[in-house]
């Protein structure tokens, strides 16, 4: 048991939104997924949040009903950045208005500063030529982001497009980020999985669960999941890390974990660092991380390492491990079927003869002989 707020194909607080019947949430479905999750990391992990946190949860809960519609609305949003002209939904009145109140609660941050080619993507095409003056322009938008970034300064670009279109963005990210890894358990889940329960495609069960049985039991472990995470986040990146960072990262997580979560995320990033290294061609290095690994399927690739180094003992020495104690099915049916005869080394007795008299000497007489 865990104390997740939702939990899929689990659990679900005693909390919990009415579901979408007819289509149309109604004007505070959205600002109440957010309400019940705020109100649920407070009840259970007070302890456990700081007063920063604490700060962005009131500062939430304590908005005007137009200011947590918007704000909800924001979340479930694609960022980093938001053209304001984007923001027109019936069950915001003020949109103005509550943006203004979003900004003064540190919700937001209107018109900070970004890169141009970030702002350029932002737009449309049709809004990039009339914002410049390049109606006549017949090119694709990245084509032609460039020729105003080559044209312009970014001190340019940046107040040509905030006259026409400012935008915002999100501000206290790292806080919202907090509560749904309280919530939900992990950072794989946000705010999407209410709308997924309450359209009836996602099974979620109630339960009730007091602060003595919480999934992170201190302020240490919600650290240490989050740096995790970053961490995980990094390696899905374009810009790939430096393999001598790689193996520094080994050192950091070679130590497991009590807390089931944290081992859990802990050897996933192992065996993802592995694979890296095992395509970049440092395979002891990848030995390394997926000998620290207590996740499916660092075994397997230990297995399939050592069988490229030719290590046919080590090869069968993991065999036997996983066979005596098999961490899921898929890793035993590895176990059972991974190159047990092809890559057997096997020392045939030989003799040689040699034939002296190719005319009177007969080879299969002779190799009778031999049986």
């Amino acid at each position: 048991m865990n104390s997740t707020g939702m939990k899929q194909d689990e659990n679900i607080s005693s909390q919990h939104v009415h579901r979408i019947t007819d289509g149309i949430p109604s004007d505070d479905y959205y600002a109440n997924n957010v309400r019940t999750l705020l109100s649920f990391v407070e009840d259970r992990y007070r302890d456990l949040l700081n007063t920063e946190e604490l700060k962005f949860s009131n500062a939430v809960l304590n908005s005007s009903p137009d200011a947590q519609r918007l704000y909800a609305r924001i979340l479930s949003r694609r960022g980093p950045i938001f053209l304001v002209a984007q923001f027109e939904y019936r069950e915001v009145k003020h949109v103005a208005n509550a943006l203004t109140e979003l900004e003064r609660n540190e919700l937001i941050k209107r018109n900070s500063e970004v890169p141009t080619d970030l702002l350029c993507q932002k737009l449309t095409l049709s809004q990039l030529r009339e914002i410049f003056e390049l109606e006549d322009f017949k090119g694709s938008k990245p084509v032609l982001a460039s020729k105003i970034q080559e044209a312009y300064s970014a001190e340019v670009i940046v107040e040509r497009i905030r006259a026409k279109l400012p935008w915002f963005e999100l501000d206290q990210t790292d806080r919202i980020a907090t509560f749904s890894l309280l919530f939900f358990g992990d950072r794989y889940q946000d705010l999407s999985t209410f709308v997924v329960h309450d359209l009836g495609i996602l099974r979620l069960e109630q339960y009730t669960l007091d602060s003595k049985n919480r999934q992170f039991r201190t302020r240490e472990e919600i650290d240490r999941y989050l740096n995790l995470w970053e961490l995980s986040e990094r390696m899905t990146e374009e810009e790939p890390i430096e393999s001598e960072q790689l193996t520094q990262s080994i050192l950091v997580l070679q130590s497991p974990n009590n807390n089931r979560t944290l081992e859990r995320q802990r050897s996933k990033l192992l065996n993802r660092i592995g694979r890296e290294l095992e395509r970049r061609g440092e395979l002891s290095f990848a030995l390394t991380a997926y000998d620290h690994s207590t996740l499916h399927p660092c075994r397997e690739r230990r297995m399939r390492i050592f069988q490229r180094l030719g290590k046919l003992n080590e090869v069968e020495e993991v065999r036997a491990t996983i066979l005596a104690n098999p961490w899921t099915v898929e890793e035993r049916l590895f176990a059972e079927k991974f190159n047990r005869k092809s890559k057997i080394s096997v020392n045939y007795n030989t003799k040689e003869q040699v034939l002296t008299n190719p005319l009177t000497d007969n080879i299969e007489v002779s190799a009778c002989r031999e049986f």
